[in-house]
């Protein structure tokens, strides 16, 4: 069940079938390496380019999910991770969480071959409200899957940069979840889409360093704010990529048991940091109570 892709990445000089529906991520700790001071290295950023002689195995089976008229295609995850899994290698994130029986795994894996319920959520939230995408800069951070960022790209998004912790999570599921949902010319997918991995931490300096946008009209994020540490980091990269007149979609549960992060959290956080406006623009409370949270930047609020 050979999934074959030919990648290149290019790094920095310092240099998540089925949805996951669950409440209480079971989160890890794995054996990290820190600097002197105690702090945990952060992942390098990365970029995984997409070559004309990619394909998929038509072994793997391809699930799709319909939002209105649209329909996203993407690889079945439990058939991505055998594949992982019969390759041997033990040393990937990937299968270092498959060995701690974990969707998550601080500071290794976030859950990347999951199709998160929020994830959905939040695509068919931008659907209700007909979001226009056209011509626009996009940019989801913790893709994961990539569907919201797929989503975008089919409705007209100029160009999408997809973005996630681990670049073996964008080798194996978003590059060719993208190419599932795309034409066949490669050449224009390269054009409109790019791929880059690492700490978000690194990403801005990473993006002016390599010529890529560094401002996005509109930023879509979904399941990333869990972890109470990780929280202001994420405000941090919002606020440093969000084009003026830019919008934030934070879909996510309104509190992650046992690991203490929801959405009240994050939105004391960001009231209390005055860098945006913060709003619950859709609830769901069929399960686990979730939320889309809509973000702006401090005196750019409307009323949609």
């Amino acid at each position: 069940m050979a999934f074959m892709f030919n990648f290149s990445a290019e790094t920095a000089d310092d240099k998540k079938e089925g949805v996951s529906d669950s409440n209480c991520p079971s989160v890890q700790v794995a054996d990290i390496k820190c600097d002197k001071t105690g702090n945990h290295h952060l992942t390098p950023a990365s970029e995984v380019c997409v070559h004309k002689q990619s394909e998929i195995d038509k072994s793997i089976t391809v699930s799709s999910h319909k939002v209105g008229s649209t329909i996203l295609k993407y690889l079945d995850p439990s058939d991505v991770e055998e594949q992982i899994r019969s390759r041997g290698d033990k040393e990937g994130a990937i299968i270092k969480a498959i060995s701690a029986h974990s969707d998550l795994v601080a500071h290794v894996y976030e859950g990347g071959l999951k199709i998160w319920e929020c994830s959905l959520d939040l695509i068919h939230y931008l659907q209700e409200v007909d979001i226009d995408f056209t011509n626009k800069k996009v940019l989801e951070l913790g893709c994961g899957a990539g569907l919201p960022g797929i989503f975008a790209l089919k409705h007209g998004a100029e160009n999408v940069t997809l973005q996630d912790y681990n670049e073996e999570v964008l080798e194996e599921m978003t590059v060719p979840n993208v190419l599932l949902n795309s034409p066949d010319d490669k050449g224009d997918i390269n054009g409109r889409c790019r791929f880059i991995a690492g700490d978000w931490s690194r990403l801005e300096s990473f993006l002016k360093d390599h010529d890529i946008t560094s401002k996005y009209d509109i930023i879509l994020t979904s399941e990333t704010i869990y972890s109470i540490e990780s929280q202001p980091v994420l405000h941090d990269v919002l606020k440093a990529l969000l084009s003026p007149g830019g919008t934030v979609y934070v879909a996510a549960k309104t509190h992650y048991f046992g690991v203490g992060g929801g959405t009240r959290m994050f939105e004391d956080l960001v009231k209390e940091r005055g860098d945006f406006t913060i709003n619950v623009c859709k609830e769901y409370k069929d399960g686990v109570q979730r939320e889309i949270l809509k973000m702006k930047l401090t005196h750019e609020s409307d009323n949609r």
